[in-house]
């Protein structure tokens, strides 16, 4: 009898989380995430440059205030900052500074990973998104005779 209670406990615990992972995996679904500018447009490997990345969250197409964005670079360079909120208009700002391009490590794309902290109401199942930043090599200087 005490084996049929505690088995009947632990699955109802099992239903509750499965009703709770379904419901957060179906609410991030609703969410998605654009790019909506990059300046410089085509930018150059180089540490000195900085990048603004500006990203828009949308539910049904209106841009939703309020949500936290996460984001990172999976390979090279870093962030000022890896979180931003949206505003009104669903609108978030990133600062992404390259890595310098060297001869070891030349210009590559980088992937940039987002994930939106926001919408996950029982679990952490998040919006998630990704793109890639094509980073130019910087241009070769031309030294003048002196």
């Amino acid at each position: 009898m005490k084996l049929k209670r505690t088995l009947i406990a632990v699955l109802a615990i099992v239903l509750v989380f499965g009703a709770f992972a379904l419901f957060d995996t179906v609410r991030a679904q609703t969410y998605t995430i654009e790019v909506v500018s990059l300046t410089p447009e085509k930018p150059v490997a180089d540490v000195r440059q900085q990048v603004q990345i500006k990203l828009r969250v949308t539910k049904k197409g209106k841009g939703v205030e309020g949500h936290s964005l996460f984001a990172i670079s999976k390979n090279g360079g870093t962030f000022k900052g890896n979180r931003a909120e949206t505003d009104e208009e669903g609108v978030a700002s990133f600062i992404y500074i390259p890595f310098s391009a060297t001869s070891l490590q030349p210009a590559r794309p980088v992937t940039i990973s987002v994930i939106d902290e926001s919408n996950s109401v029982f679990l952490e199942i998040n919006t998630r998104f990704e793109f890639v930043i094509d980073l130019q090599p910087k241009p070769k200087t031309t030294g003048g005779a002196l």
